[in-house]
């Protein structure tokens, strides 16, 4: 007896509930599966605690395990059966009472499998968050709303709305460039809940502070994993190992260190 011919008879008289997952759903899960596994790889890379890192690879590699028992099963059901003793050469070999519990253990599997690819949907967004992938339509409502808003506003009110005593924050390098943000105490940069918002890799969800003190503006780093340096005059300063550093007109503010291409540049802008 046949692989598709079991099938069919486990369909249509045996009480199978969920053939469908093992005839159409059980690849595509696993291929997508292997996808956010190796999009949580590329999410953690540059995780510095290697148990974390390990830790979230074991978790994204979870639901491709969960699935792989319904991929094994789709492809030998045969095999599978006859290692339960249920090896009928016929349809009139068949006990219909054998059929039924093979029936249950294979939907309690194919459950087991629809449960690994959910997960896949949370390993999915979880390595978005992690990774910092902001998605293109994210990125394009947010540069439609700044067109909308320098059209409504006008030019000459979004420029007084950025004029600031103590300057001016203007992003250069990163996935959504030419923002500028007014410097005020406290303003907090990252990559949530931030006054200064990015989505790029590299930056941590708090990653950095401006401090303004006697006049004068410092940024500091809040211990963020990739770090925050201050270019000037071609020296760089690492800020995390200086507890904080005073910013000059025009110096270069880099979120993640500066030879790297994801890293965030902001240059600080301020009349002298």
């Amino acid at each position: 007896m046949s692989d598709y011919q079991l099938w069919r008879y486990l369909e249509q008289v045996a009480e199978l509930r969920h053939g469908w997952w093992y005839t159409i759903a059980t690849l595509p899960a696993l291929v997508v599966a292997i996808g956010a596994y190796f999009l949580m790889i590329l999410a953690v890379r540059r995780q510095k605690n290697l148990i974390v890192a390990g830790l979230w690879m074991l978790f994204a590699g979870l639901p491709a395990v969960i699935i792989g028992p319904s991929i094994y099963i789709s492809f030998n059901l045969g095999a599978t059966a006859a290692q339960i003793g249920f090896a009928p050469k016929t349809e009139q070999d068949i006990s219909r009472t054998q059929a039924v519990q093979l029936s249950a253990a294979l939907d309690q599997v194919a459950t087991m499998g629809m449960v690994g690819a959910a997960l896949v949907v949370v390993v999915m967004v979880t390595a978005v968050i992690l990774g910092g992938y902001a998605p293109q339509i994210t990125r394009t409502i947010s540069t439609a709303v700044e067109m909308v808003s320098r059209t409504v506003l006008g030019r000459s009110q979004a420029e007084r709305k950025i004029n600031s005593r103590y300057g001016t924050l203007r992003v250069e390098r990163s996935a959504n460039p030419g923002i500028e943000r007014a410097v005020m105490e406290g303003l907090l940069i990252g990559k949530r809940d931030a006054d200064l918002v990015f989505t790029d890799p590299l930056v941590s969800r708090r990653h950095a502070r401006i401090k303004i003190l006697a006049e004068r503006v410092f940024i500091v780093d809040l211990g963020s994993t990739n770090g925050t340096y201050v270019k000037r005059n071609g020296s760089v300063v690492n800020v995390n190992k200086n507890g904080g550093v005073e910013l000059e007109p025009n110096d270069e503010i880099y979120l993640g260190p500066p030879d790297e291409v994801d890293s965030v540049m902001i240059r600080y802008i301020r009349d002298q």
